[in-house]
């Protein structure tokens, strides 16, 4: 019931659902190691001797799959198997995964967007959650697009930090 509200939720705001194997080629993922946050991938050689990866992330088969030159911003969400080592030295686990993609030319709205989907999704799954954003470009945007001051900036960042 959970990811049908989800889904429901996302595709009111015009998102589409991306869907992939559970396979993908071992050089996406070698390609992008700095991407991924841990370098454990369970490979495996296929019938064609390709070496192929169970998908240990999803962003990074979407970004693949966006053409040059489509419609901006591409607009996803997934509900998605990956497959990841656990913390330390824990075994592989497959894991299910909801998430959703704003990628291309994004403005102020689109940035809002992400982050009101995000707390209609942490509410739905439960009315005691806790939403992080850490990501120093978005707080740095935020400051800009208020009109706050480079100068201000340390302030502003020591206010946000406590």
């Amino acid at each position: 019931m959970l990811e049908e509200q989800l889904n429901q939720l996302y595709e009111g705001y015009g998102y589409r659902k991306f869907r992939m194997s559970k396979f993908e080629d071992y050089d996406l993922y070698a390609q992008n190691k700095d991407f991924l946050k841990k370098g454990h991938i369970i490979t495996f050689t296929d019938v064609d001797g390709s070496l192929k990866a169970l998908k240990p992330d999803v962003t990074l088969s979407i970004i693949k799959n966006t053409r040059e030159g489509e419609a901006s911003p591409r607009k996803v969400y997934y509900n998605e198997t990956v497959y990841r080592s656990g913390k330390g030295d824990e075994a592989f686990q497959e894991i299910l995964q909801t998430g959703l993609e704003c990628i291309g030319d994004l403005d102020l709205y689109h940035l809002y967007e992400v982050i009101a989907l995000a707390v209609e999704s942490l509410a739905a799954i439960s009315p005691d959650y806790v939403l992080d954003v850490s990501h120093v470009g978005l707080v740095s945007g935020f400051m800009e697009a208020a009109g706050v001051e480079e100068a201000d900036y340390p302030e502003v960042m020591a206010a946000v930090r406590a």
